[in-house]
């Protein structure tokens, strides 16, 4: 059974997010705009079950789909027995518990393009995206393992 977030694909996009959605009864609403400015605030949400990304290809700091993300991670750290160990650890009313579901949304939906394009401009993920280095630094290595993937699948076709 597939637990939020697994971490095991990249980068994770809609279909993925529609089939947890859809499992967990959660209705998605679209929302077309180039960006929504919603923050995090007030996790948890608790028994909401609409939630809205935004379809747009653009996905700024502090974008919808972020947070949508964020709630689903909500979601399941609160009602799955796959996060029983996170329990433990973070108390789901801190800040600490907010910055860890805005890292799981930014881990799943940042899309390789856009931070491959900061470190190219000399940009550091950490402070763009609000987020720990720790977290950074494993999207940054999920990225380079990709990378070095394909290049060595392109070698073997050429």
């Amino acid at each position: 059974k597939e637990f939020w977030p697994s971490f095991d694909r990249m980068p994770y996009h809609f279909d993925h997010f529609y089939k947890i959605a859809e499992r967990e009864g959660i209705q998605v609403v679209v929302d077309s705009q180039h960006s929504l400015d919603i923050k995090i605030d007030g996790l948890p949400f608790i028994n909401d079950n609409n939630i809205i990304i935004n379809a747009s290809d653009h996905i700024p700091e502090g974008d919808s789909l972020v947070c949508t993300y964020a709630r689903l991670f909500n979601y399941y750290y609160l009602n799955k027995d796959g996060f029983q160990n996170f329990h433990f650890c973070v108390n789901p009313e801190g800040q600490e518990y907010e910055e860890l579901c805005l890292a799981a949304g930014f881990l799943a939906v940042a899309p390789c393009r856009m931070v491959l394009e900061d470190l190219r401009n000399g940009i550091d993920p950490c402070r763009k995206y609000q987020l720990s280095p720790h977290f950074a630094r494993r999207r940054i290595q999920m990225i380079l393992n990709h990378l070095i993937q394909l290049k060595s699948h392109i070698a073997l076709q050429g």
